[in-house]
């Protein structure tokens, strides 16, 4: 049996609860610049909860997929490229994702954010 589990199409209850969790984390940030730990950890135990359904990403990916965004934004928090919060963010959302969905998502990110960073500095 293969231990890493493959990239799948994730269950409605899934994704409406990735959708609640990261327009709460926007709305808190636009508003107020911070991303609660109460919303953050709301999506972490609910991504591990999924995890462990029929249909679920399986506890194993999903600690595996929170652990390696964790350990990759933390690394971009030491550096002073992010906040706290989008390390705890990214951690929450690794659980939902998954183990190796997680690395995709992670260049993702950091895709729309160098696009995001230009045009910030082209316009401000």
């Amino acid at each position: 049996m293969n231990p890493v589990m493959p990239i799948q199409t994730y269950e409605p209850v899934s994704q409406l609860a990735l959708v609640i969790l990261l327009s709460g984390a926007m709305w808190n940030d636009v508003v107020s610049r911070r991303i609660p730990n109460t919303l953050v950890l709301w999506g972490l135990m609910t991504a591990l909860l999924l995890s462990v359904t029929p249909r679920g990403i399986g506890f194993g990916s999903a600690v595996l997929g929170g652990g390696a965004g964790f350990l990759v934004f933390w690394f971009l928090y030491f550096m002073k490229m992010v906040g706290a919060g989008d390390v705890k963010l990214v951690a929450a959302v690794g659980v939902f994702m998954g183990y190796p969905a997680i690395f995709s998502l992670s260049i993702s990110i950091f895709m729309v954010g160098g696009v995001l960073a230009v045009l910030w500095g082209l316009f401000t």
